[in-house]
């Protein structure tokens, strides 16, 4: 992701590192405001959702994880399988290696070649943020 585009990234690093008071917002056609819950990004297994804990459940073998963001479901992942796990923020890559969370790189999953194959791969909350565009979703 070019350096500039990543400005979800940044924002969760600065968050992480300096300031837990500053409030993220998704705007809906230039009108609606909804802010966003920063610290999910930072979560362990006990406030996921049913659904994920479900997702996590079935999970076996080589994982990988797609847009795995801070690595917040790498260690519940981890009991699992052997995990990989792919963003395309540098930034978000940048706190998961920080935290000790092991296999996660940056990369676009348009363009990820990897050099084995996965028994899973999980993309959780994924939106069309993934593909860029609503016609590449």
């Amino acid at each position: 992701m070019k350096q500039k585009m990543d400005f979800f990234g940044k924002f969760l690093y600065d968050y992480w590192k300096n300031d837990k008071s500053s409030t993220l917002f998704f705007i809906e056609n230039k009108v609606k405001k909804f802010p966003i819950e920063v610290s999910r990004y930072f979560r362990g297994y006990e406030a996921f959702s049913e659904l994920e804990k479900k997702a996590i459940s079935l999970a076996r073998g080589d994982i990988l994880d797609v847009g795995c963001a801070t690595g917040y479901h790498m260690v519940a992942l981890k009991r699992r399988g052997n995990v990989d796990a792919i963003d395309v923020s540098e930034h978000v890559i940048k706190i998961a290696n920080e935290q000790g969370i092991e296999n996660c790189f940056v990369a676009d999953i348009f363009k990820y070649h990897p050099s084995k194959k996965y028994d899973t791969i999980t993309l959780f909350e994924n939106n069309i943020g993934l593909a860029g565009t609503i016609s590449k979703t």
